[in-house]
């Protein structure tokens, strides 16, 4: 079984906007304190073709936990291989004690140092039909240096179509996002969650997704899209100082999109992302924060899957 999403994070870890941003907010100073929480849940996670509920073929997915707190331990990252657990251990770095396993309540500026990803992927099936996704990232600095996690999960299917039928991807979601900084330090946390379609040939058919710097909304490619609501209020990006929180709430989400002539089958994918990251630099500190932002996180386009 073959993963078929790439996010561009793998490869292009942090866009200039982020990096940017991060770096013109951090003052050289030492003994100061940052806190960063990215959060993201989606739930009911459905397509229907017609009203039906498509009956998913070739399940693929792809979960990966990665942290990093310098001065401390080695770097961590842990993937899951295709078609393997869903359940994947949390990573947790830094002076303080872990959490136990699977532990999505914040813990806060006053648990300690640390960095963590963890995420819970609940199916109703088996073979899994993933239903329901639960991401935290979370990172919390007083000593000189960064904090970093990030959480990223993709899911995808396939299913025939005809001319003029209906597809409809449909879910609930909502994102909190923290970021809280003196004047001695930094810091930032990124939500992304996008839906995207894809046809037999893996051309891009629609994608409910941010495109580009800034952020944009939808992006069709052909055929015909309603129902759309807004993704913006799931993609988002906050740093501090000054202190910043964003919390979306639970919402509906959904397109409809109408098969043209041309497709005969279409390719669900979804890609959720949860990254936080923080720098308490020393006097010439502004390269530590930028190690820090390296590690966050990446804009992510919808790719073809690899030959």
């Amino acid at each position: 079984m073959k993963t078929t999403t790439r996010p561009a994070a793998r490869t292009r870890l942090v866009t200039l906007f982020l990096l940017t941003a991060l770096a013109g907010l951090v003052s050289p100073s030492m003994g100061h304190a940052a806190y960063a929480l990215a959060d993201v849940s989606v739930s009911a996670f459905v397509a229907t073709r017609g009203g039906t509920a498509i009956s998913e073929a070739n399940p693929t997915y792809g979960i990966t936990h990665t942290g990093v707190f310098s001065g401390f331990g080695q770097n961590q990252m842990m993937s899951s291989s295709p078609g393997g657990p869903l359940d994947l251990g949390q990573i947790f770095i830094g002076p303080a004690a872990p959490p136990p396993e699977n532990t999505l309540t914040p813990l806060g500026p006053g648990y300690g140092q640390y960095a963590r990803s963890d995420s819970i992927v609940t199916t109703i099936s088996s073979p899994p039909i993933i239903s329901s996704f639960d991401l935290i990232a979370e990172t919390n600095r007083s000593s000189v240096g960064i904090g970093a996690a990030r959480n990223e999960v993709s899911y995808s299917f396939t299913s025939p179509v005809v001319t003029g039928d209906s597809v409809t991807v449909f879910f609930m979601g909502g994102v909190d996002l923290i970021a809280q900084a003196d004047a001695g330090g930094g810091a930032a946390a990124v939500t992304s969650v996008v839906a995207a379609l894809f046809d037999g040939s893996d051309n891009l058919l629609v994608a409910f997704t941010p495109v580009g710097d800034p952020l944009r909304s939808l992006n069709v490619q052909r055929g015909s899209v309603n129902n759309v609501s807004d993704p913006m209020s799931l993609n988002r990006i906050i740093t501090a100082p000054p202190n910043d929180s964003y919390s979306s709430g639970l919402g509906t989400y959904r397109f409809t999109y109408t098969v043209p002539s041309n497709v005969d089958s279409v390719r669900v994918q979804l890609f959720l992302q949860a990254s936080a990251a923080v720098a308490i630099p020393e006097p010439s500190g502004v390269v530590l924060l930028g190690l820090g932002a390296l590690v966050l996180t990446g804009r992510y386009r919808p790719r073809r899957k690899a030959a």
